[in-house]
């Protein structure tokens, strides 16, 4: 992995990481994160005029772009913001990529922060097809599809809400002849207040899993639940999500580390704490959110947020190594806290202990109250592989 940066200004930290191997296919994973204050509006013009520089520093232009994903302070004022720029529009014919809209508080000085996936094969963007919220993206010979801000407020609940959206997806698989079980790879769940809402989300995910064949004897998916919401404050769940078709056998492999971190289902839940999808020159490994959790199910390190946060990492590594990588290999993370007077520390521990690779820290409440912080990430790893598609 090799990890940029660039400073085009003060104002703005910029991280990159870049894979490339003998496909041809070039990862980029960037983030941008204001580090002085100014209005909402202002540092999304500063963001805006850092990502044109970067792109056109690594050669790469809006054709590569397939995921964006802002976090914003407090999205419901800022929404109108984002969408007088193409760049950060709903619109995906503006945008040229799947775009997500969060409200997760920035840590610091910042009102709003970005992280962007682009890809491009031999030097030039692969075959995408746009849709509604939606891209799809074929490097070879699957097709992936990449999805952002599903939801439904025609229910109350979180409950009702959470089966809406699956609905939703369902629909959206089909119409790409794709399924839930054997397609969905990753999902990102946004709940609003979770300590209120996120049973109605475990509830209804479990029950909806069980009739679709996702048990804890065939697999679940990789996936993040977390303090969330989006610009219409009746939203109580929003999904995005990456589904991939035609996977090979054994394509897809389920990470666990078991004498690290206890397997969901023992306190409830239904998501992989990591999954692998091997390809011919690399393995992506999609880290779920990760906590300060033993094998047991039990939080370590209760009301200690460096001791949570070291827990953390190393429940990560667990899981890299389980899957044949290394913090190393790590193309981006985002980082989580309960409580905003820890952002100090995390950031000297996120440089510490993962140092150049693209990072974002938000307020976000974890899904039980007690955990303090939790990371999630992405990491591409070589390997040789000729039996596995291309990426």
């Amino acid at each position: 992995m090799e990890y940029i940066t660039f400073d085009f200004s003060s104002n703005i930290r910029i991280s990159v990481s870049k894979f490339k191997n003998k496909s041809g296919t070039e990862e980029y994973h960037l983030t941008f994160q204001p580090l002085n204050y100014a209005s909402a509006g202002r540092q999304l013009s500063w963001i805006h005029a850092a990502y044109k520089d970067a792109l056109r520093e690594l050669g790469l232009d809006n054709q590569s772009a397939l995921f964006r994903r802002f976090l914003c302070s407090d999205l419901v004022n800022q929404a109108d913001l984002l969408e007088g720029f193409d760049f950060s529009s709903s619109d995906t014919a503006r945008a040229g990529c799947a775009v997500s809209k969060v409200c997760q508080p920035p840590c610091g000085e910042a009102k709003v922060c970005l992280w962007a996936y682009h890809a491009v094969k031999h030097g030039s963007p692969a075959a995408k097809q746009l849709g509604s919220s939606c891209v799809s993206f074929t490097p070879d010979k699957q097709k992936h599809l990449f999805c952002a801000s599903l939801s439904s407020t025609e229910a109350e609940s979180s409950y009702l809400q959470t089966y809406a959206v699956f609905d939703d997806l369902a629909g959206r698989l089909e119409a790409n002849s794709m399924t839930l079980k054997d397609n969905v790879v990753r999902t990102w769940f946004y709940v609003q207040n979770v300590d209120g809402n996120y049973k109605g989300l475990v509830d209804a995910r479990r029950e909806i899993f069980e009739k679709e064949g996702l048990t804890k004897d065939t697999h679940f998916i990789a996936s993040t639940g977390i303090e969330g919401a989006w610009t219409d404050p009746a939203c109580k769940v929003l999904l995005d999500y990456y589904a991939i078709d035609k996977l090979a056998e054994g394509q897809v492999q389920y990470i666990s580390a078991p004498e690290h971190l206890s397997p969901t289902h023992i306190y409830g839940v239904t998501f992989e704490r990591a999954a692998s999808i091997n390809y011919a020159d690399r393995i992506h490994t999609l880290i779920s959110g990760t906590a300060s959790i033993d094998k047991e199910g039990e939080i370590v390190h209760p009301g200690d947020f460096e001791g949570q946060f070291d827990r953390t990492a190393e429940n990560i590594d667990a899981l890299l190594k389980a899957a044949g990588s290394s913090r190393q290999n790590l193309a981006a993370i985002t980082a989580y806290l309960r409580d905003p007077s820890d952002s100090v520390p995390a950031e000297r521990l996120i440089e510490s202990c993962f140092p150049g690779v693209p990072s974002l820290l938000v307020v976000a409440p974890v899904c039980r109250p007690g955990w303090l912080v939790e990371i999630e990430g992405v990491a591409v790893t070589p390997a040789d592989q000729p039996d596995m598609p291309d990426f």
